[in-house]
């Protein structure tokens, strides 16, 4: 294990516009247990329970500390309240690390899935590389798409769907948002691109087919089919 302080960020700020329910996916129970909660699970097992910081909406701080009290007794989760943007919430929630060396995992809530299983092997591979992501190959024909007309054909033995976490050391994913906010840049799907954008090198493990990011509500419904599975 990576003798640097180990810090997560889990990003559950968004109000899941595209989900359609009434309340942000991440507060819905899947299985008896809030989506939110489930994110935190690998964490506290295979990280650091004590460095965990959730990205909320403000008006939500006393909701979640009430869960963390109920659910999560002795859970030293640090609350920050989340910004216009996702970039901007993690932007945030790094800010809020006290360390300033250290490695960090930026997840998102609505990831429920992942669980945590090579988070230690990814931590010590921080040890020879600044940022790591997971990925998954594209098994489908990729095409470039302007309008209703098919551009070009991509080459997917080239392409990679991007997971998270995506680790990082905590210096390196700092500047790299400093970076891109000098240059406006200010709605980056995820952070990994910032590093890429700034130039520097990004490498890459291998992603988990289960750790689904919950979008729609067909995401929610295989979800919960996959936990009944495993519980």
């Amino acid at each position: 294990m990576n003798s640097l302080p180990f810090w997560t960020v889990i990003v559950a700020a968004g109000c899941g516009q595209r989900f359609g329910a009434a309340r942000p996916k991440q507060y819905l129970e899947l299985n008896g247990r809030l989506v939110l909660l489930r994110a935190m699970d690998p964490f506290l097992d295979h990280g650091d329970p004590d460095r965990i910081i959730l990205v909320i909406p403000s008006d939500d701080a006393d909701f979640i500390a009430k869960t963390l009290e109920e659910e999560l007794p002795g859970a030293k989760a640090l609350l920050v309240p989340g910004g216009a943007s996702r970039q901007e919430s993690v932007y945030r929630g790094l800010s809020a690390i006290a360390d300033e060396e250290a490695n960090v995992a930026i997840h998102d809530a609505a990831r429920p899935l992942f669980d945590g299983a090579d988070l230690p092997a990814w931590i010590s591979k921080l040890d020879e590389v600044p940022a790591l992501v997971p990925v998954l190959p594209v098994h489908d024909t990729i095409l470039e798409v302007e309008e209703d007309r098919a551009s070009r054909r991509l080459n997917r033995e080239k392409l990679a769907a991007v997971q998270t976490p995506q680790l990082f050391r905590l210096s390196l994913i700092r500047r790299a948002h400093r970076w891109a906010l000098e240059r406006d840049i200010r709605n980056a799907s995820d952070d990994g691109s910032l590093i890429l954008a700034m130039g520097e090198e990004l490498h890459t493990v291998k992603g988990d087919s289960l750790n689904r990011k919950i979008t729609l509500a067909e995401d929610f419904e295989w979800a919960e089919g996959m936990l009944k599975e495993r519980e």
